[in-house]
């Protein structure tokens, strides 16, 4: 190997190296985003607080969650692991209620509607989607008979699969594996991890912190992904 080559390939492996480094860092950085909540949001009245399931007080934020409502509500922030703008509707009476959040501008359909996914509303980012939400407190403790005769059938096929998949040895079979919703109750796994309190009068803050993104944070260093969160979204492409 000539001394040119040998100078080739290691201008080769730093230019990997750098590239590496830094989607290393930049999935710590948004990693550290995603443990902490700041936000001041309007329209807003009233005070609460939610420990993991349970919600407790009287707030209301916002109204509609369309696109070019007045009413929708509004933050801007820290919250779901983004910096900026971002969209989140609330109403809590006591233990009752619901709430919606997400970052970023919605993906809108040709008749120029809100495209939804497991009546979420989907933006460009990828990541974004992850953290998105769309909850009523009481649904998060019902469990109705339909919805988990559906979950059985689900998992008796899945098992079925599996053991043709192991005997047959033939991936193809990976095809009829059903698909698992990203979201079935309508929140993300780190959504009972939350500890938040808000408040306000028209202009409220938000202020939370969540263990299981400090855990995932801390764990990265380690380039273990605790959430499969570390992922390149359509708009961080777009950005660079």
């Amino acid at each position: 190997m000539t001394f040119k080559n040998i100078k080739n390939l290691n201008i080769l492996i730093i230019i990997i190296f750098s590239i590496n480094c830094s989607t290393y860092w930049g999935n710590r950085k948004k990693d550290l985003q995603d443990t902490i909540t700041i936000g001041l949001e309007n329209p807003s009245y009233g005070l609460g607080v939610r420990v993991s399931y349970l919600p407790l007080g009287f707030f209301f934020m916002g109204g509609e969650s369309l696109p070019g409502k007045k009413d929708k509500g509004e933050g801007i922030g820290v919250r779901g692991g983004g910096v900026g703008k971002y969209s989140t509707n609330q109403l809590l009476v006591g233990f009752l209620g619901g709430e919606m959040f997400y970052f970023g501008e919605p993906l809108l359909s040709e008749k120029g509607e809100p495209i939804l996914e497991e009546k979420i509303i989907s933006t460009a980012s990828q990541r974004d989607n992850l953290k998105s939400y769309n909850v009523k407190y009481i649904k998060i403790f019902s469990d109705p008979p339909r919805q988990r005769q559906k979950r059985n059938k689900e998992k008796t096929r899945e098992l079925i699969v599996k053991k043709l998949i192991e005997k047959n040895k033939d991936p193809s079979l990976l095809a009829y594996l059903p698909e698992k919703p990203k979201k079935p109750f309508g929140y993300p796994s780190t959504y009972p991890f939350q500890i938040e309190i808000f408040g306000g009068i028209y202009y409220s803050f938000r202020l939370g912190i969540n263990f299981s993104e400090i855990l995932d944070f801390l764990l990265g260093f380690t380039t273990y992904d605790l959430l499969d969160d570390d992922i390149e979204s359509t708009s961080d492409t777009e950005e660079k």
